[in-house]
Formats: structure tokens, sequence, C-alpha cells
């Protein structure tokens, strides 16, 4: 729960060390990266092309880096995915995802509306 709060924190307030703080899974993460081939090759990669953040998405075994920009994320994703395939020896895919407007209200109840 502190990382999802530390997340949203970092998201609305574009506190970019917090945004990298709250990707890291203190937790899970150490027992977890075990089963992720070239995990700490990615990770370093990752961090030295400009990346903002880094850390294993959901379940894994997919990979997230946070970055400022587009620019910056078609490098810190062209840097991750060379790690990769040079630890496992095995061709990868690269899947780049820009945020667009966000979270945002479409239209909202009157006081008497809503209720049976």
């Amino acid at each position: 729960a502190g990382h999802t709060a530390a997340l949203v924190a970092a998201l609305f307030t574009s506190d970019w060390d917090l945004l990298g703080d709250a990707l890291r899974d203190r937790l899970a993460e150490p027992y977890r990266k075990g089963d992720l081939p070239g995990f700490e090759r990615v990770c370093t990669a990752a961090m030295e092309a400009g990346a903002s953040g880094f850390g294993i998405s959901g379940a894994g075994p997919s990979l997230v880096a946070i970055c400022r920009s587009r620019e910056r994320a078609r490098e810190v994703g062209a840097a991750m995915l060379h790690a990769l395939e040079a630890a496992t020896g095995l061709p990868s895919t690269l899947h780049l995802s820009a945020v667009g407007q966000g979270a945002r209200v479409v239209s909202t109840l009157g006081p008497d509306q809503g209720r049976s």
C-alpha cells in the first residue's frame, strides 16, 4: 500500500525521484529477480540510459521503466533490449507506451441523481 501511495503522489506532483523509489519493491524484488534472467543488467542499463524508475511489472516476467519523454523512452528501451538479449541470448520484445491525458472526470451525478 505504501508503494502505491508513493507512486500516486509522485505522479500527481511530478516528483521523479519519488517515482523511481516507488517502483522498487524492496520486499519481493530480491526474491523475484532471480527468476528473471538478466534482471540486474537490464536494470542497470535502464537507469544508466536515463530512466526515472525501473521495476518488475505485475507478477513478472515483464520489466518496466518510466521515462520523462518519448525520446528518452526510446533510448532506455533500446538499452534494456540490448542488455536483456546480451544476458540471455534470446530475442526479446520492446513495447513503448506513452501516457496520454491520464485519468479525468467525464461526468458527475448531481445530488438527486443515481438514487433509487
